[in-house]
Formats: C-alpha cells, structure tokens, sequence
C-alpha cells in the first residue's frame, strides 16, 4: 500500500511512481523534495504557470534559504530582519529581485484559537528593494506593492494580505523563505513582436545548474563516508607527478597540507530539470535554465 501512494513510497518504489508519471527522479534531489514535486504536477494541470512555479520551487526547495521577519501595518511594503542562517545578520544585495514566500497571520485570522495549530497564510511576494544594497547590507527589504501573474502585492495596512498588531501581537512575526531561482515565460504575447515565443527561461543560482565530480579513490571501494578525512572532497587525480609544478615538488604520500597535491576534476551541468520541465510544458515549448548571479 506504500509503495503505490506518492506520500509515502520510499527509494525504489518512489522512483518506480515517478516513471508511472512519465518523470525520472534526478539523483542530484532528495527523495523529500522530489515528492513535492510529484505531489505538485501528478494531479495538477500541467503546462499552467501554477503547477509549473509550484514543481520548480519543490525540486529546488532544499536550496531555499529561511528568514524570520517582523512586519507592522506602519510599514505596508517591508520586512524586518530578526534572525536568518548561520552567519547572516542582515540582507544582502543577493536579496534584491527575487523571489520570496512570506508565511504570515493575517487579520482574517483573528482571534486566534492556540488551542489550534496556527492559521498561516503563505504569500508569494517580489523584493524590489532597496535597489542597491552596499558592503554594510539593509535591515529592510521592500517587496512589490501591486499583484501580477507572478506574485502576490504586498500590503500589511489593508487588504487579503492585512495585518494588525495591535489586535494580534503574534502578528508581527512572520517567516520568509528566498526562493533560489526565477523564470520568465514564452515572449512575447500575440500583439508584440520581436523576442522568442517558444522559450521559458529559468534562472537559478550557479549552484543549482551544476553537479560536483563524482569521487575517485581508486581500487578502495569506499565511499566518502569512510574514506580518510584529510582527503579531498571532491573528484580528483593526486598529482605525484607534479602537474601542478609545485615547488617545492609534493611528497609521495601525506594530506593536502603536505601533499601530494589534488589535481581536481570538473564537475557536469544539470539539465534534467530542462527536460522534465519540456514535458510539463505545451508542446513547441523550449527549456533552458540559465545560471543567474543575484549580486552581480
């Protein structure tokens, strides 16, 4: 019984029900986020921009980047950093344009029953500010005002979206995760010309769009999780030939402080999401993903 429900098959069995669907599970994702992604399109309308957005941001949701934020109604547009990842104070220009879900309270809501688990509402929202962002980074980021076919309009004071903090204080607090991609559909409409019509364009960070070398340790068996620690990470030759020129030249045996030095091979580009995507699309319609630097 399991093996035949997406929420619950495992390993071989949840591949075997991505094949039923006519998908393949891509080695590089989780078996957790390829669920949402088969939970997204096996009983959504494929080629809608909803089941589209909705499999990319589950192929990719271990890539998402959480934020806890405070919002007021004083402030309609903006969110405040509170707390984020290890090491993150503040926002950064790689915040600016792109694209962020914000899980909130809104006034709808109230009161609220604890006895209940929290009435959450998740809105898709654009950042569109501060537009430059320098070294010492923003407290604030502004998102976009009015609502478009890509995302929802940001409004605390009034609205579907409103909040009040005086009636509800655990309003203030909200949650906002930065999606690690973006994407612009076939261009232009029936009356513009110019551009291509054929091609949806996804952008994603460079990380997203390549694969690490797989693990040479040759003749030994093991895999990286018993392999010596002072080894390498990644795929690589060891280079007693000197190679690399070193000098002076690297002893025969050692680690990477003593060598001999790791001649690293290059990893592969993913396209796999470009092929399921093509078949989640309308036939005509091209794929190509697009490595894109949030913070050029």
């Amino acid at each position: 019984m399991r093996d035949t429900l997406i929420t619950k098959a495992e390993g071989a069995a949840l591949d075997r029900l991505s094949r039923f669907y006519g998908l393949q599970k891509p080695l590089a994702f989780t078996g957790k986020a390829w669920r949402r992604a088969l939970k997204a399109v096996v009983s959504g309308p494929r080629g809608t921009l909803g089941c589209t957005h909705d499999f990319i941001e589950a192929v990719y949701s271990d890539a998402v980047k959480s934020y806890q934020v405070s919002i007021t109604q004083a402030a309609p547009q903006v969110v405040t950093f509170v707390s984020g990842p290890v090491g993150e104070t503040d926002f950064r220009c790689t915040h600016s344009n792109r694209l962020v879900r914000v899980r909130f309270l809104p006034r709808s809501a109230y009161p609220l029953d604890l006895a209940l688990p929290l009435p959450w509402r998740s809105r898709l929202f654009f950042v569109v500010g501060p537009s430059f962002i320098g070294g010492g980074g923003s407290a604030t980021l502004t998102l976009a005002q009015y609502k478009t076919g890509y995302w929802d309009g940001c409004h605390w004071a009034a609205g579907a979206n409103s909040i009040d903090i005086t009636a509800e204080p655990t309003a203030a607090t909200a949650y906002m995760d930065v999606l690690p991609f973006f994407y612009t559909e076939p261009t232009p409409g029936p009356v513009a010309s110019g551009g291509d019509p054929c091609l949806f364009r996804l952008y994603a960070e460079e990380t997203l769009l390549t694969c690490p070398p797989t693990y040479l340790l040759a003749g030994s068996g093991l895999d990286r999780d018993t392999v010596d620690v002072n080894m390498p990470d990644q795929g690589h030759m060891m280079d007693e030939a000197n190679v690399s020129n070193t000098s002076p030249e690297p002893l025969d045996a050692g680690d990477q402080a003593v060598g001999p030095r790791p001649l690293y091979l290059p990893g592969g580009r993913v396209t796999s999401i470009a092929k399921m995507l093509s078949l989640l699309l309308v036939a005509g319609v091209r794929v190509v993903e697009v490595k894109h630097d949030f913070c050029p």
